[in-house]
């Protein structure tokens, strides 16, 4: 047990009275055993340590200590004092814990306290609420054999794609693959592999299929023929949401765009980037039971003549707009009635001709009898 002497002078009708007085310090926790770190990579190391009793005797021997908890702190300083400023989190009793974050090509020293609570079985609390520190391993983080650049979405469909870009150390020894994992969670407890690369000199990948209005966490491991794996430090994405689609304005067709056997349709669209095709549907009832449709491709075309119609028909149009996210979204209906079928000028006037000729051989013909029955009538 640590603690001070103190001496007390007390004058009497005798002389000088000498009372020695023992003042215990409270008890620090005790320490445990921190061991060399292994599984160093460029971001992250595993820590051992030896196991510390859930209890042990009070020092005073008036009861017994509970310890709540050990800490990790690490700094890039030697010889350094633990606090706030240097804690990382906690290890429970398991024996090891795997310290994440840290900077590659760095040294980082380390060291465990361990914490007891005020909790005591008999006899006055006497046990320290404060922690003592074990002994201060150290250890060099690898070198970063890849880090994120950026990771952001995909301007032609950032509802469902993010577009991930690194920088690779191409002086990895024995370059077998590049593996990226995706998780929802940022300690990705739920990762799973979103691509595999073999080629050591591609730095970008599309990650497609994903949900919209989603956030998810990215990391990369860079596999090598040598057995060492050297994992990526986190990077964080947000998908967008779905876009709406923007229905277009169909006109009504003016009677010059009508003939006996096509109607020209004619609408507007506002700018849409997402905007994929546009399906031009005809029918002859207005709910569109029997209809037939047409897909122009361009959105930028905004008229269209349909053809090979029936003269003196109704006909009802509208235009359905779809877009990349597979969203559609119909426009108003319009109708128009093919004019009737006419007879040509030209077979008009053949027709004409026609009856002018029958015409004239009635007149000879009613001549030449009539100068007959004449001729007839002077014998």
């Amino acid at each position: 047990m640590k603690g001070k002497v103190f001496v007390i002078f007390v004058v009497t009708s005798v002389g000088f009275l000498f009372i020695p007085l023992s003042i215990s310090e409270p008890a620090a926790a005790s320490s445990v055993t921190l061991f060399e770190p292994t599984e160093i990579e460029s971001s992250s190391l595993r820590l051992s340590y030896s196991d510390h009793p859930y209890q042990e005797p009070d020092p005073d021997g008036e009861g017994i200590c509970y310890w709540d908890g050990m800490e990790v702190h690490t700094s890039t300083k030697p010889s350094f004092a633990p606090g706030l400023d240097t804690r990382y989190g906690n290890a429970y009793g398991s024996g090891s814990t795997r310290v994440h974050g840290l900077t590659p090509s760095t040294t980082h020293y380390f060291k465990i306290v361990v914490f007891h609570r005020s909790g005591y079985d008999q006899g006055e609390p006497s046990c320290s609420l404060g922690g003592e520190a074990s002994n201060e391993v150290s250890a060099t983080t690898l070198p970063s054999a890849v880090y994120f650049r950026q990771a952001v979405a995909n301007p032609d469909r950032p509802w469902d794609t993010l577009d991930l870009s690194w920088r690779a150390n191409r002086d990895v020894e024995g370059f077998q693959k590049y593996v990226i994992e995706r998780a929802f969670a940022a300690n990705f407890s739920d990762a799973i592999t979103a691509a595999t690369i073999e080629n050591q000199a591609t730095e970008k990948y599309s990650v497609r299929g994903l949900s919209p209005s989603t956030a998810y966490f990215f990391r990369m491991a860079v596999h090598a023929t040598t057995g060492k794996t050297s994992l990526s430090s986190p990077i964080a994405a947000t998908t967008e949401d779905v876009p709406d689609v923007i229905a277009v304005s169909l006109y009504a067709p003016f009677s010059s765009d009508i003939t006996q056997t096509s109607v020209g349709l004619s609408w507007h669209h506002a700018h849409d980037r997402y905007c994929e095709k546009h399906v031009i549907e005809k029918a002859t009832s207005p709910d569109f039971t029997d209809s037939v449709s047409i897909t122009v491709k361009d959105c930028n075309i905004t008229e269209f003549a349909w053809g090979d119609l029936e003269a003196g028909t109704k006909y009802y149009f509208r235009v359905v707009s779809h877009n990349t996210a597979g969203i559609e979204a119909t426009s108003n209906t319009v109708a128009a009635t093919t004019t009737s079928q006419s007879v040509p000028i030209a077979e008009i006037v053949i027709a004409a001709n026609t009856v002018i000729l029958v015409i004239i051989l009635l007149l000879v013909l009613i001549s030449l009898m009539r100068k007959k029955s004449k001729s007839s009538k002077q014998e």
